[in-house]
């Protein structure tokens, strides 16, 4: 059996999207809960990414540079890109759920 993840669910709709299928209430609302389940280790990476950021910025700051210059030297790093694409995705996930939910509601004509 295949693990089911974030990115799993997500690219299975996108299939459906893409190949013009129709998705059926039950499909939309199915993943949306299933995304809703996985989304806390999903948080808990997110947060280590952040911290891994925050980290670079201290660092600077130690260094000697001002907060101003610590910020724009820490998001030219790899931790602030994984930081900032996990947070996006994270908005995106967010607002699919929400999308998903509503979509399960509607009926079809």
């Amino acid at each position: 059996m295949e693990k089911v993840t974030i990115e799993s669910i997500i690219a299975n709709l996108e299939r459906f999207i893409e190949e013009s299928r129709p998705i059926s209430p039950s499909v939309w609302l199915e993943s949306a809960m299933r995304l809703n389940a996985l989304l806390g280790k999903f948080d808990e990476e997110l947060i280590k990414s952040e911290v891994a950021y925050r980290g670079v910025v201290v660092n600077h700051i130690a260094e000697g540079d001002t907060n101003a210059m610590a910020e724009a030297k820490a998001k030219i790093t790899e931790e602030y890109i994984k930081y900032r694409v996990m947070d996006l995705r994270k908005k995106q996930i967010c607002e699919f759920i929400l999308l998903a939910k509503k979509r399960s509601t509607i009926q079809d004509v």
